[in-house]
């Protein structure tokens, strides 16, 4: 008698996640990702328990696989710069994993977010905003207004490239980004040129 594969995870996330990326959120659940492991439905029972669980770590796998190598691309960049390429990733997930994208930050659970705060402080990377404060010295009640206006008009670039009907192309969606936050910093009298170009 041959042994049994051990249904860990990690092989379930990576199932889901596929399922996901083919077929959008609806599609996944226990008998979808069960049919594409090739397994029963009680490992995947038994490793989450329910489906809002495994909702949350699919987030968090997903999350991963598609910003995760983020921290590569900013090693020695300014602040400004780090901010530009995190928002040109976002951009590229949209364009390149629609569905992902769309759980991710479209129709993600709502559980996880943070409820009863300000929009500007929930918007955006704290760590990138201190950042940006102390390298153009600006107060940071300033910069969590410039990063919010850049961030939501950010997300809703990435939306319509996600739904690829505006034939909005990841070139054309960066040049958007970068004037934008060029426009939203020069209200604030600072030439975003000086410190990042696109």
């Amino acid at each position: 008698m041959g042994r049994k594969t051990q249904i860990t995870k990690e092989i379930i996330l990576k199932a889901a996640f596929d399922i996901l990326m083919e077929e959008g959120y609806l599609a996944v659940n226990i008998k979808s990702i069960a049919s594409k492991i090739g397994c029963s439905t009680q490992p995947i029972s038994w490793q989450f328990g329910n489906m809002q669980t495994m909702r949350k770590e699919l987030y968090d796998f997903a999350k991963n696989q598609i910003f995760g190598d983020i921290g590569e691309k900013i090693k020695g960049l300014n602040a400004l710069e780090v901010f530009f390429e995190t928002g040109k990733l976002y951009v590229s997930s949209a364009c390149d994993y629609p569905k992902v994208f769309s759980f991710l930050c479209i129709d993600g659970p709502v559980d996880l977010l943070v409820k009863n705060r300000e929009i500007t402080d929930i918007i955006g990377d704290d760590f990138i905003k201190e950042m940006i404060a102390k390298e153009i010295d600006l107060p940071r009640n300033i910069i969590d207004t410039i990063t919010a206006d850049i961030v939501i008009y950010t997300h809703g670039l990435a939306a319509l490239c996600m739904w690829d009907s505006f034939n909005i192309d990841k070139d054309m969606a960066y040049k958007m980004i970068y004037n934008n936050a060029c426009l939203n910093f020069s209200k604030y009298g600072i030439d975003a040129t000086k410190y990042v170009s696109l």
